[in-house]
């Protein structure tokens, strides 16, 4: 069906956790599999206890060596439901920016175009060099993850330049809305403001530990989380219904330890970048 890629220009801003976070609540309408395309490597397997076999390395190796159907993706997938899957990255930097390398682009095009499945691409840090840029590239879109800080404002545009270059088209997901406004990043960068997550450091970590409960529900973050994920739905859906009401337990995430919304006031863009 489709391919989603998600990646940060600098730092860690949470993009694999927004990758697993959106994949779940996808999986509820649609099969889904993340696949960790980062050449630094993946996080998943350590992080749920997955195993690094079968996984990214594998399926790279077997693309080099044939160009299978693109349902042979789903073979190196690791099942976590019945409609959720991890395609697990190595541990290894140096493997994966070798493999990526070699026999990303078979994968990327494969990728999008598995029947009926649609796949989110984290591909971690990226720039002009990146070989997981093939993915950006043949995605739907391009989330581009970042804080609206004044050390990662100045490294966005080149990073945008690179994913535009490659062919991809990026929007921007700003973590929280401080002491830049979302909305003027995204002007000064050019592109499209997809959504503003909120940033709670602690509930996000708990998305990779345990059950949603009625307090995650009513939370700030989760609303955030789930904003974006209707936004993902409408892009790969026509016709779809918002996430608005899920049970207790419906995600295996923990995110019971919850943050308010950040507080303070905003610093005109203009100000800095004039």
């Amino acid at each position: 069906m489709s391919l989603v890629s998600f990646c940060s220009a600098k730092g860690s801003p949470g993009v694999s956790t927004l990758a697993i976070a959106l994949g779940q609540l996808r999986s509820m309408t649609s099969q889904t599999v993340v696949l960790e395309a980062d050449a630094d490597g993946g996080v998943a397997a350590a992080r749920l206890g997955l195993s690094y076999e079968p996984g990214l390395a594998d399926l790279l190796s077997a693309f080099r060596r044939e160009t299978p159907d693109p349902g042979e993706v789903l073979r190196f997938r690791q099942v976590i439901t019945d409609r959720f899957g991890i395609v697990t990255g190595s541990g290894s930097a140096d493997e994966m920016t070798a493999a990526l390398s070699l026999s990303g682009l078979g994968v990327a095009v494969a990728a999008g175009s598995i029947p009926d499945t649609d796949v989110f691409a984290d591909l971690g840090r990226v720039s002009a060099r990146s070989p997981q840029l093939c993915f950006a590239a043949r995605s739907v879109a391009t989330l581009l993850v970042a804080r609206p800080t004044i050390d990662e404002i100045q490294t966005l545009p080149s990073r945008v330049d690179s994913l535009i270059r490659a062919g991809a088209e990026p929007v921007l997901v700003c973590l929280g809305d401080r002491p830049y406004d979302p909305r003027d990043v995204a002007d000064h960068l050019g592109v499209e403001l997809f959504g503003v997550w909120v940033d709670d450091p602690t509930s996000a970590q708990s998305v990779w530990t345990g059950t949603a409960d009625k307090r995650v529900i009513r939370s700030a973050w989760w609303r955030s989380t789930t904003t974006l994920a209707d936004r993902v739905d409408a892009l790969l859906t026509p016709t779809y219904a918002p996430i608005a009401a899920v049970g207790p337990g419906a995600l295996p995430v923990d995110l019971t330890h919850l943050a308010s919304e950040a507080t303070g006031t905003r610093t005109p863009i203009e100000r800095t970048f004039a």
